[in-house]
């Protein structure tokens, strides 16, 4: 892949936005750089790519940022038009997919519409069966902000 045409994600690790972003480039099979921002320090690419919200993910192809992960999606899913398809061929179809996930996004993932649920999850990430399941490198980043934020 010439340097002009180079993907570049930026995003951070426990972000399910830049997750999703990930896996579809993934399923796609297009070979990209990860850039991980710390957003308590953000990159001087980060503020210029993202001036508006100032946040991940944001994707970089053909040196132009896309920012917000369901517009990163589209982006994707229009310019690989490889197998698979992010979101079904029928408009009707299409339409309510990103209903769906609109809806979830605005329910289910406000921590103040539900923190009820983001106080379940909390609850569930303490038990030892979950801790033990977290990723080493999660693990790492995890305890080495611990540190950091008590020092």
């Amino acid at each position: 892949m010439g340097e002009e045409n180079k993907v570049v994600l930026h995003g951070m690790w426990a972000s399910p936005y830049n997750k999703r972003v990930e896996l579809a480039l993934k399923l796609k099979g297009i070979p990209f750089e990860y850039v991980e921002e710390d957003l308590q320090n953000k990159s001087p690419q980060l503020l210029q790519y993202n001036p508006v919200y100032k946040r991940t993910p944001v994707l970089v192809h053909y040196a132009k940022p896309i920012s917000e992960s369901r517009i990163i999606l589209e982006y994707i899913d229009e310019t690989w038009k490889n197998s698979p398809s992010l979101l079904p061929e029928d408009p009707c179809k299409r339409a309510k997919v990103r209903f769906r996930t609109t809806y979830i996004e605005q329910q289910l993932v406000d921590p103040e519409r539900n923190p009820l649920i983001f106080s379940w999850l909390a609850a569930i990430k303490q038990l030892p069966l979950v801790k033990e399941s977290i990723p080493p490198l999660y693990k790492f980043v995890r305890e080495n902000a611990l540190k950091s934020s008590s020092a």
